[in-house]
């Protein structure tokens, strides 16, 4: 038996990364901006006007709404509403975004978005219970299951996208590589241990790399590195140096200037646009 082998199965990695409540005493717009997530959002009481990805909808008590990951949204909350959310990371073989692999229904109701909503409301708590306990452990086993669940309520009658089962399979090629690549994200990796987990030479697995996923393997390493710092400064938890020199950049000026390459703003002004979430 290959303890080796990377399966789909065994390759998918569920994360809660926030979760929140927050009762509005009175009307209110809330202007937000790309989360390096999905937002699970759900109303325990009163009503809001969702506006995301060109969509108009109104939720209201016991409805939910699935905001994509790099969605721009607009709250309209209407007085004395009470909204709960859960940020969720769902991937597939490190990287890949499971929800990207799908047309969502934005808008849930009905069972859906009762169920949706309660399991919102337990990570919520969950979420906020951070002491070093014996329930700890518990804890993290209910929160891993109650985002497996929010995902599979969200994947349950989704339209899976054109193309989807190529990206799938691309990846899972470089599966052995990818998981190595997270693994060691916060140093610096040379091409020549990514080719030898292949057995291939630095050249063959160049070329091999870029035609299955678009990037060459030192750029493709940079964008992880981005993407985990967009993550680590949408949490807030971090200061921005701090974030650069554990992603392998000692110098935070060429850390901030490949950000702002990537992603059009400087660190800074992206943590300062995700402060707001509800």
């Amino acid at each position: 038996m290959n303890l080796e082998k990377l399966t789909l199965e065994n390759t998918v990695s569920a994360s809660l990364m926030l979760s929140e409540r927050k009762t509005y005493r009175h009307n209110e717009t809330v202007i937000a901006t790309k989360l390096p997530f999905e937002l699970f959002l759900c109303v325990e009481d009163g009503s809001l006007l969702i506006d995301a990805d060109d969509r108009q909808f109104v939720i209201s008590g016991a409805e939910a709404a699935v905001i994509p990951c790099d969605t721009e949204y607009t709250l309209d909350v209407s007085e004395g509403t009470t909204v709960v959310f859960a940020a969720i990371s769902l991937s597939v073989y490190s990287n890949l975004r499971v929800f990207s692999l799908f047309d969502l229904e934005p808008r849930l109701t009905g069972d859906k978005g009762a169920e949706v909503t309660s399991i919102c409301k337990e990570l919520c708590s969950l979420f906020a219970d951070r002491e070093f306990t014996n329930s700890r452990l518990e804890n993290a086993v209910k929160i891993k299951n109650g985002v497996y669940s929010l995902a599979k309520i969200a994947l349950d009658g989704a339209i899976p996208r054109s193309g989807g089962s190529d990206i799938m399979e691309r990846h899972e090629k470089l599966a052995e590589v990818l998981r190595y690549i997270h693994e060691n994200i916060k140093r610096n990796i040379a091409q020549s241990e990514l080719s030898d987990l292949l057995d291939m030479t630095p050249d063959s697995f160049y070329r091999m790399f870029k035609r299955l996923l678009g990037y060459a393997p030192k750029d493709f390493i940079i964008s992880e590195k981005l993407r985990i710092a967009r993550e680590m400064l949408a949490l807030g938890e971090l200061p921005i140096g701090e974030i650069s020199k554990m992603l392998g950049y000692d110098n935070q000026l060429y850390f901030s200037a490949l950000f702002r390459k990537k992603y059009g703003v400087c660190p800074t002004e992206y943590r300062k646009a995700t402060e707001r979430i509800i």
